[in-house]
């Protein structure tokens, strides 16, 4: 069976010419050459979501100093790392997150000790200096 390229009638498999329209070329509806389409989206890579988390949390814990974001930022950072690695993906984005999740925790920790002893509180009074 056969189908007119113009108009997609469908026609006898030796006709010339569409009884519909009138055109010439036509085209075989089951042919090999046919191209098939796949009209899904192609699907994001395992652990892509979990890093895009990941350097989020790490990022806000170096920003607000709050420890536990720099630890969980780190702990879905590596875990995004090793599914990335196996899917044969880059894992640039969460080595990045691993590195901020440190300097987080870090900065986490000097924040808990300024709080721990006073010394941001003497820095956050500022009306002592005018």
């Amino acid at each position: 069976m056969k189908n007119c390229t113009k108009c997609g009638n469908a026609m006898e498999a030796n006709a010339q010419f569409c009884t519909s329209c009138g055109d010439n070329p036509v085209q075989e509806v089951q042919g090999a050459g046919q191209p098939q389409y796949n009209n899904q989206p192609p699907s994001s890579p395992p652990g892509k979501g979990m890093a895009i988390a990941g350097l989020i949390l790490a990022i806000a814990g170096l920003v607000t100093g709050i420890l536990l974001a720099a630890i969980a930022g780190l702990i879905l950072a590596v875990l995004a790392k090793k599914k990335l690695a196996e899917a044969g993906e880059p894992t640039g984005i969460t080595t990045a997150a691993i590195v901020i999740s440190i300097i987080g925790m870090a900065w986490g920790v000097v924040c808990i000790a300024c709080l721990a002893c006073g010394t941001c509180a003497a820095w956050a009074d500022l009306s002592s200096w005018y």
